[in-house]
């Protein structure tokens, strides 16, 4: 019998809900080798900073950044929307599953946040792997199923980062970071 992992949830409760400016959300465009145009973009929905610190002493954010797409397919890959529209987001689920390989147009964007407390977020998309289904959605677009992760970068406001004494320093250590 397998037991499925236990999954921590942070008690957002003991956090504070920050409010923030949306500095910029730009939709990040990619060109599939099959033609598709692919555009993405991260929009935050909330930010809640937690009362715990890491080891260094900067304060724990739990960002919920949601991921956008969209397509753009050429005529020739158009087809009839599938009745019950797909889903799934198991590839095995599909009878003709295409591996389709893409680039990023222009430069890399970020989304960018400005938080009430002075911290700085960035997020963008950053996509593993686009497989092409034989399904279409409502607009005859092919159903992609695009495998991705939403990266993020924080700015601490350093008035709020509480450095601990005894954390050894790479400068007066002689330590090289791991770009050296």
């Amino acid at each position: 019998m397998m037991v499925a992992p236990a999954v921590i949830v942070p008690d957002l409760s003991k956090g504070e809900k920050i409010l923030y400016k949306v500095d910029a959300e730009p939709w990040q465009m990619y060109l599939l080798e099959d033609g598709t145009r692919l555009y993405t973009k991260i929009v935050l929905v909330e930010a809640v900073r937690m009362e715990e610190y890491d080891p260094i002493g900067v304060p724990v954010y739990l960002c919920n950044p949601v991921k956008l797409m969209r397509t753009i397919a050429p005529k020739k890959l158009r087809g009839t929307a599938s009745h019950p529209p797909p889903i799934s987001l198991d590839v095995g689920d599909y009878e003709q599953p295409v591996l389709v390989d893409f680039d990023m147009e222009g430069n890399e964007e970020w989304s960018l946040y400005t938080f009430t407390d002075g911290t700085v977020a960035r997020f963008r998309v950053e996509i593993a792997r686009i497989i092409r289904t034989e399904k279409r959605l409502p607009d005859g677009d092919p159903f992609y199923i695009i495998m991705c992760d939403a990266v993020q970068r924080l700015k601490v406001n350093p008035q709020l980062i509480k450095l601990k004494r005894n954390v050894p320093n790479m400068v007066t250590t002689g330590i090289k970071g791991v770009y050296g």
